[in-house]
């Protein structure tokens, strides 16, 4: 699998941690960023002009998962992801297949009436990759589009909605899927967020017990252009033989060339 070559991949991408010359926040009522993801999926949201993100995403099972993502122009950005299971550990590590791309713009900006809107397109899941189902736990957007708007309430509310249309699932599967969301402020640099996917796409035999995910996550600013997150996902336990939630922990650091 060429593991001397993911491993240096892994290694150039986090090397871009020490590139940036300036950062900014993307969390509570003194973000200077627009959040671009609910929890998992995405919202109408970009990254300023020459400005760049790194998240680190630790999940369960010695996951690791990092994601770059680059505003080469105004209103688009492109990306990379790589990670795998049993990198934290003693047990044997599988990575995912192959590096998730991922490209977003925004068409429309929001206005005081209308909602800003996004057209993308990803292909990195979230959390563990089964390389015999060749499939992440959560399957991948695919293509999709994403509306976003924001209120002034007691801080500021954003209310998200997307639809989108994964490729993982085999093609007897595929179906167009819905997702709801929204993130609220709390106070000068905390900020919360739901989201729901439906699934509709996922033959949720594989992995689900029922349809539908419940995610949730509590993002901190912590200065220098670190935010950190943390996520309790499948609150609805519908992941076969879930007992609890599943809490994973990510660390995003952004700033401007």
């Amino acid at each position: 699998m060429h593991l001397s070559l993911r491993y240096t991949g892994l290694l150039l991408i986090a090397g871009l941690y020490a590139s940036c010359l300036s950062a900014q926040s993307s969390a509570g009522e003194g973000a200077t960023l627009e959040t671009r993801f609910i929890v998992d999926l995405p919202t109408a949201g970009v990254l300023p002009k020459l400005h760049h993100a790194i998240s680190t995403h630790i999940f369960p099972e010695g996951g690791l998962m990092i994601e770059w993502s680059l505003a080469p122009f105004q209103d688009f950005n492109v990306g990379i992801a790589f990670g795998g299971t049993g990198l934290i550990g003693n047990g044997a590590i599988e990575w995912q297949k192959a590096p998730g791309l991922h490209a977003r713009y925004r068409i429309l900006n929001e206005t005081q009436s209308l909602p800003a809107l996004l057209l993308g397109f990803s292909s990195q899941g979230r959390g563990k990759y089964d390389s015999d189902s060749e499939r992440f736990a959560t399957q991948s957007p695919g293509i999709y589009a994403a509306l976003s708007k924001s209120f002034e309430m007691l801080g500021r509310l954003d209310l998200h909605a997307g639809v989108n249309y994964s490729f993982e699932p085999s093609p007897d599967d595929r179906t167009a899927n819905l997702y709801l969301g929204l993130n609220k402020s709390i106070g000068a640099i905390f900020s919360l967020a739901a989201e729901y996917n439906a699934t509709f796409f996922d033959n949720y035999r594989e992995m689900l017990d029922h349809r539908g995910l419940l995610n949730a996550s509590a993002r901190c600013a912590l200065g220098k252009g670190f935010t950190l997150e943390f996520q309790v996902r499948d609150i609805l336990s519908h992941f076969r033989d879930a007992s609890n939630p599943t809490r994973t922990l990510t660390i995003e650091y952004s700033g401007s060339f």
